[in-house]
Formats: structure tokens, sequence, C-alpha cells
């Protein structure tokens, strides 16, 4: 059933001659700017308006999920997160492969819970006719997280739990100075979307946690750390490994690792992701000259352009003649 909702968090938005329309003309409306401004990253205080309209007027299943709470993490993790020293932390992941580390970190409690979430707020949506904003230009199925009022609580993650970690782990990514997300879950089923391409994410450290739900198939794999001007370069056999998902356990490694997932062959499987990001280590990195010592390719260096001067010609009646 259609519920009434307050747009007054978006009322500046709407022209004046929509105002008093019925609530799906003015939906439809504000779906599109809303789009519009996903796609040519517009206005903020745009994405601001939509975000606390959901805030408003969306009732969360499972409000718990927006706090801290021990009992969402594993014993392992939640210790050594609690404890915060770096001899501690550096317990935690185990380098599955060079550039990506593993750890057991969410409960099966918590899990099933953001499942459920993410369900309840996909199925509010299509009752109330509102358009789902899908999580990047890779996955087409699933949500942003940050839109219905996890940003808080995934910024708490990133300061408490990420940005320790990474900074040990991935300094030359900017690991030490992370400082915002994308939060977002992706779904993956037959006859959906099973599989992700091969791709790099739009972050400078990317944590990967597989939330369920019974599935075969869709193992993560990764080709190697590529700058800008290598990334679709061939990978060296020892880059080139794949890893299984479980439930509830975490991956972590470079925005720059060139990765995708094996279509999953039975089930439905959904992944929790954030991307982090470093305002300081974007900007340096924009004013950098040079190759990134990261990436293993040797520097592009310029052709130059050779003149090559051409012989000399006599024209003679028209005709031209060799000297």
């Amino acid at each position: 059933m259609t519920q009434t909702l307050d747009f007054s968090p978006l009322s500046r938005y709407l022209p004046s001659d929509l105002q008093d329309q019925p609530q799906e003309i003015r939906l439809a409306y504000l779906a599109d700017i809303i789009r519009e401004h996903h796609v040519s990253h517009g206005s903020k205080d745009l994405y601001d308006a939509f975000t606390q309209f959901l805030l408003e007027n969306y009732p969360p299943k499972h409000p718990e999920l927006k706090t801290i709470d021990e009992k969402f993490f594993t014993p392992s993790f939640w210790n050594a997160v609690q404890d915060g020293s770096q001899k501690k932390l550096r317990e935690i992941p185990l380098e599955a492969s060079p550039g990506v580390w593993i750890f057991d970190m969410l409960t099966p409690e918590f899990c099933n819970k953001l499942i459920e979430e993410v369900d309840a707020f996909q199925q509010w949506c299509d009752a109330n006719l509102l358009r789902i904003h899908r999580p990047n230009n890779v996955n087409h199925y699933g949500v942003v997280l940050d839109d219905f009022g996890f940003y808080d609580i995934l910024q708490e993650w990133l300061k408490r739990f990420i940005k320790p970690m990474a900074a040990f782990l991935l300094p030359e990514f900017g690991g030490d100075s992370l400082d915002d997300h994308h939060g977002f879950v992706v779904e993956f089923e037959i006859g959906k979307e099973s599989d992700t391409n091969f791709h790099v994410d739009r972050s400078e450290v990317t944590l990967n946690v597989c939330l369920g739900k019974v599935f075969e198939g869709g193992d993560i794999y990764f080709s190697g750390v590529r700058c800008s001007d290598h990334i679709n370069g061939p990978a060296n056999p020892d880059e080139k490994f794949e890893i299984p998902r479980q439930i509830g356990q975490a991956l972590i490694y470079s925005g720059r690792h060139r990765n995708g997932s094996h279509p999953i062959t039975s089930g439905e499987r959904l992944s929790l992701t954030m991307w982090c990001r470093s305002s300081k280590f974007a900007q340096e990195n924009s004013q950098k000259k040079g190759h990134p010592s990261w990436c293993p390719f040797e520097p592009r260096i310029p052709e130059k352009r050779v003149h090559v001067p051409r012989d000399p010609v006599h024209i003679v009646d028209g005709v031209v003649e060799q000297l």
C-alpha cells in the first residue's frame, strides 16, 4: 500500500505547478532529478535533501544495525579493535595473496538482519513508487546504504575499524588518511546479475564482506594493481588468484587492485562493500608527476616525433624529378 510521504525536505526542488499534484507525479519528477544528480554528480544539497527525505519517511526494520554492538562482530575482530593497538590489529588479517587480506568480521546475526533491511527498503520503495539508486556503474542490483540512514554508522566503521588497519596494510594508497566512503550492498542471482565484470574500484581502499544468502560459485578474482596508464595491461602469473566467498568474511585491498567476480551457479549472494576514500591522498596524487612505485609496469615514455626531411625535388614542365 502506498504511504503518504512527507516531501518537505525536497519541496524546494518541486516547481510550483507540481506542489499540489498527486504523489506519483511528484515522485516521478523528484526521481528524475535525483537520478540526474547521481549521473552528473551535481548538487550535494540535493543529495542531502534526498537522504533526509528517506530518513523521515522510511521505517527501518532493524534500527539496531545503526549502532556498534559487540554481538554483530566476531570475537577475534571485536577484541582486536577494542584493544586498538597495532600489535593486536596485525593479528586480524591474513594476507591471502599479495595485496589482499582476509579476516572474519561479521556474525550471521548481523548479516541476516542487514539482508532483511535491504529487502524491506526495496519493498518500501516499490510500494511508494520510488526508484532505487543502484550501487555504481558496475553493479545494477542492490542498494546504496548511505541513502537510507547508514552513512553515519559506516563512517564510524571507517574511523574505528578500517582506517587503523589500512594505515599499516595499505599506506601507499592513503590508508592512513581515509576520511570518507561510499557504502552499498550488491546482489547476485541467476537471471538478474550473476557476476561482476573486471574493473578497478573508485576508492583508495575497499572493504568487501560476504553477507549470504545460500549460494554456490561467485568467487572473487584479482589480477594485479595498476595505475591509470596500465589498467588494461596483462597480468603476471603470480598476480592472478581467486578467493571463495564465506559469509561474514571480509576482504580488504587497494581500490587500484583489478578485480571481478565469477558467476554464481546457484542461489543468491549479497555483499556489503565500502569504497573508502582519502581526500588528502586524492589531492596529493593529482599533483604528483611521474610513475607510481606500486605499479609494476614501466613508466610510459611519450614517443618523440622525429622530423625526417624529404629528398629535394625539382619540377620541370610539370614533371617531378628527384635531385
